[in-house]
């Protein structure tokens, strides 16, 4: 097998459970962060929420 090539197995897969809870934490935190007049967690909850749900893969 070729060093470069990236396997995907049902390990490296997020269950529905684990996706709605990453969406979950990242989207409480945002909230959090624009009470305080952050934008850290809102760039990542926008950026958890662009690869779950548009189809981003690694190759």
């Amino acid at each position: 097998m070729n060093s470069n090539t990236y396997n995907i197995d049902r390990e490296k897969i997020l269950d529905f459970d684990q996706r709605s809870k990453l969406l979950k934490t990242c989207r409480d935190k945002s909230e959090l962060d624009l009470l305080h007049g952050r934008e850290t967690w809102v760039k990542r909850y926008m950026l958890v929420d662009l690869a779950l749900f548009s189809g981003l893969r690694v190759a």
